[in-house]
């Protein structure tokens, strides 16, 4: 019989305590070794910072206490010299700073000695992945000039666009700033979006993906939904093996979700039980939880099972999911309209509005509003009734 391609690790952590945390991130990396890493070599800790608005008690960020105990894991059985850097969806110097301050990661970098890195500031270089689905090219951050290795660190989540966010999607995060909204022009679909996610990824396959599925978001993510307790760590040198098990692990089916289907299918990595060496669990007694799916999503299901011939302007209307205001909650700060890759929204006279015609439905002015200022639509009559 052959051996598995690849082999995920999963651990019980039920809560951030410190020394839990350290304990469950010990458990799975020591089921690992060996770590596909140069001993005493440069390591980029690349979390999931998305919202600068967020603190700890939202299930939005990869929490601090997962980056802190795999950087003390790898100081101590690798000897690492240590990097911490992610960047958010719209990218400014300040942006960066706050939800480093924010999460908690300004003081681990110092508990460390890491060097806490900005990506606004340290130039962009252009690079070609394994796959061209959907970008021949693109530039990301010269930070991977910097390093050995990229240790992803994603917050497992549902994803409006894609389904779910994991390993694969969070590289996006070395995409700095305004190239995120141009990757979106580039990719307007979820299923375009999956497939230039799967291309980012094939340039920078990192070398090992730890997953903060603790406390996960189900519903409207990656920013909008509700937090839901998984209470696991998970890690695999395979991210895409990673996001397979995360998939099934929500309830998840992981051939509805094009980030993990199209990196399988181009060899990036491993998906089905028979090309994974599970450890910590059994794939008959996994101890997942059914996670609620984004509307978005569920939408897109339904249009699928529909046939050609009735969906016609009316049946696209009713199943629509533009992202609707909520006046009562806008503060008119304009991150939604700065976030925007397709300037379907503006601001006109303190009140937000929203071009149908140029609407991508990527879901960028939701994941970076702040105080849940837009919503998906809810019900056939708020589909029906005109939005602003």
């Amino acid at each position: 019989m052959d051996r598995p391609q690849s082999r995920v690790a999963l651990a019980r952590c039920g809560n951030y305590q410190p020394e839990v945390v350290q304990a469950a991130v010990e458990r799975v990396l020591s089921n690992l070794e060996p770590l596909p890493l140069p001993a005493g070599g440069r390591i980029l800790l690349k979390p999931n910072c998305l919202a600068a608005s967020s603190g700890p008690d939202e299930p939005i960020n990869t929490r601090a206490e997962v980056t802190a105990a795999v950087g003390r894991y790898l100081q101590a059985h690798h000897q690492a010299e240590l990097v911490i850097a992610d960047s958010g969806g719209i990218g400014t110097y300040d942006r960066a700073e706050r939800v480093y301050r924010r999460m908690g990661l300004d003081r681990v970098a110092q508990e460390l000695g890491a060097d806490l890195l900005n990506l606004e500031t340290l130039g962009l270089k252009q690079v070609q992945g394994r796959t061209s689905l959907v970008l021949p090219s693109f530039r990301v951050s010269r930070v991977l000039d910097q390093v050995d290795a990229v240790v992803n660190l994603p917050k497992l989540k549902t994803h409006m666009l894609t389904g779910m966010t994991g390993a694969v999607k969070n590289c996006l995060g070395l995409l700095p700033g305004s190239l995120k909204r141009d990757v979106h022009i580039a990719a307007p679909t979820g299923r375009l979006m999956s497939a230039a996610l799967v291309d980012i990824f094939s340039a920078i396959v990192p070398a090992l993906n730890v997953l903060d599925a603790v406390v996960g978001m189900e519903g409207n993510g990656p920013s909008q939904g509700r937090a839901k307790e998984l209470g696991l760590i998970i890690a695999s040198h395979d991210a895409v093996a990673a996001d397979y098990l995360a998939c099934r692990l929500m309830g998840l089916d992981p051939g509805a979700v094009a980030t993990v289907t199209l990196a399988h299918q181009a060899g990036l990595g491993a998906a089905g039980p028979a090309e994974i060496e599970l450890v910590g669990a059994q794939w008959d007694r996994l101890p997942g939880v059914r996670f609620a799916l984004p509307m978005s999503f569920q939408f897109r299901s339904a249009q699928r099972l529909l046939p050609p011939k009735i969906t016609g302007r009316l049946m696209a209307r009713l199943l629509e999911a533009k992202p609707r205001t909520v006046p009562a909650n806008c503060r008119a700060c304009g991150l939604c309209v700065q976030s925007c890759p397709a300037g379907a929204l503006s601001l006109q006279e303190g009140t937000v509005r929203l071009d149908r015609e140029l609407c991508l439905e990527c879901y960028c002015c939701l994941e970076h509003c702040p105080d849940q200022g837009l919503r998906l639509p809810r019900g056939l009559w708020d589909r029906l009734r005109p939005g602003r």
